[in-house]
């Protein structure tokens, strides 16, 4: 075979794609270092929460309430932001629902003076709530311990006033027990304003709220009567859907 009948072989050859080594594990070095920003301690967290308070302050003559029957439940939403390894800052989305027991006094004037086997009024409530946290200790990527310190604007988009009565002969309606139901109450506020205080180690919270403004306001522009405010301290426990 001499050198000319090897051209075609050669390029025939040429003609040929070339088939590179195939990769069989790829691994991206870089990639290996970049650190998640979200998480429970890193640049952004987000976390549903639950609680249940109790009313612990002070009453009012006039509207005092049944202490232990008297309480919230609340849930929402929480973003936190840190700021440095030991400070954060966040904001709360939620609904809130107080129940405040009326106890039947002689100088009972909320929202009247009649005496019901039970009677309480509903506050249901969306609120907002900003927050500066404080962190304590080592933590990984937990939330660890910390101490919030907050403020939360309420809007009370439904308060209802609720009665019981349990008749000793039946009514006109041929019943043994009357219960009522009053909405868009005159004297409640839409707004109202509250401090919060929480201590926390990872998702177990105690918390602490005062108002800082009142729930009622005067039913008549003469002022002739304006009802006894309900007590300002709330305190209970959290538990945030995190791990």
């Amino acid at each position: 075979m001499n050198k000319f009948s090897l051209l075609p072989i050669i390029f025939f050859i040429a003609l040929m794609p070339v088939r590179s080594q195939d990769i069989l594990l790829e691994q991206d070095v870089n990639a290996d270092t970049v650190v998640p920003s979200f998480g429970p301690n890193r640049k952004v967290f987000r976390h549903f929460f639950g609680g249940l308070g109790f009313v612990v302050g002070p009453d009012n003559p006039g509207g005092e309430v049944r202490y232990g029957y008297s309480k919230e439940f609340y849930g929402g939403l929480r973003y936190k932001f840190r700021i440095s390894n030991f400070y954060a800052l966040g904001f709360d989305i939620g609904w809130r629902n107080s129940n405040y027991t009326l106890k039947k006094t002689p100088g009972k004037i909320l929202p009247n003076n009649i005496q019901h086997d039970k009677e309480r009024l509903f506050y249901n409530t969306a609120f907002l709530t900003f927050y500066n946290r404080i962190n304590f200790g080592r933590r990984g990527d937990h939330i660890g311990r910390f101490l919030d310190i907050g403020a939360r604007v309420n809007w009370a988009f439904n308060v209802i006033h609720f009665t019981k009565d349990k008749l000793d002969t039946a009514g006109i309606n041929n019943g043994g027990i009357i219960k009522t139901r009053t909405t868009q109450l005159l004297y409640t506020k839409p707004f109202f304003f509250d401090a919060v205080v929480r201590v926390g180690i990872n998702r177990y919270v105690f918390f602490v709220s005062y108002r800082l403004s009142e729930l009622f306001k005067p039913v008549d522009p003469e002022l002739t009567l304006l009802y006894p405010d309900l007590p300002l301290i709330m305190a209970g426990m959290e538990v945030g859907f995190h791990k």
